[in-house]
Parts: structure tokens; C-alpha cells; sequence
């Protein structure tokens, strides 16, 4: 199993929320990322139990799953309609990607959840 290039620990973080066009079903589907100080993250690892608790009324959609094109286990967005994995290099890294670029963002809102949290990635 390949180990976390990081981990980090945090009193606080934030779970960002955005639509985003299935490249399967192609319908609308809800699509978050998880921010600590501002900062998104990707291919995340491991949460724990606490972050997980957090976030699972705010989205059931995002969840740990295997990546054939990372070759590696991460929690992943998938689609509300048709269940397909979509993949953080396309939300995170595609210059159209929703979570591309600081001041590009398609935000629709922001969840602060105040609690302790190890997050590996």
C-alpha cells in the first residue's frame, strides 16, 4: 500500500461545495472539496473517524474509493445520478476543472466544521 506523502492535523477544516457536469450521465451532480486554510485538498487518503462523522450529512457522494488512473485509494467525489467516480486530477488539476485556480472557483457554498481532524494525502 502506498503511504501518504503528508499528513496534517487541524482544529477546523472546510468542505467546499460546487456543481459539476458528470462526464458519464452528463447531468448536474454535487461535487466537494475539503480546504484548510483556504488551501484545497486532493487525493486524500485517510480521514479520521471524527472528519469522516462530519462530513457524511453534508455529502454521501464523497467517499473512499479505488482510482485506476492514480492507481491508488483516495475519497473521491462520485456522481449523485449515476454513481461514477470523478476523479480529483479532473475537479483539481483541468484547467476547466470546478476546482481549478484560486480565483476561477464555481463555489456554490462552504461548510466550516469545527473539529479535530487528521487528514493524509
Amino acid at each position: 500500500m502506498k503511504q501518504p506523502e503528508a499528513s496534517i492535523s487541524s482544529n477546523k477544516f472546510s468542505v467546499w461545495e460546487a456543481d459539476h457536469e458528470c462526464w458519464k450521465c452528463l447531468k448536474t451532480t454535487k461535487v466537494y472539496a475539503i480546504s484548510i486554510n483556504d488551501q484545497l485538498l486532493k487525493n486524500i487518503s485517510s480521514l479520521s473517524d471524527e472528519a469522516v462523522q462530519a462530513l457524511t450529512p453534508i455529502s454521501k457522494t464523497f467517499f473512499r474509493d479505488k482510482s485506476g488512473m492514480a492507481e491508488s485509494t483516495y475519497y473521491m467525489n462520485h456522481c449523485e445520478h449515476c454513481g461514477t467516480k470523478q476523479g480529483d486530477w479532473f475537479l483539481h488539476m483541468e484547467p476547466d476543472g470546478v476546482f481549478w485556480g484560486e480565483h476561477e472557483r464555481r463555489l456554490s457554498s462552504s461548510h466550516q466544521i469545527p473539529i479535530d481532524a487528521e487528514i493524509s494525502f
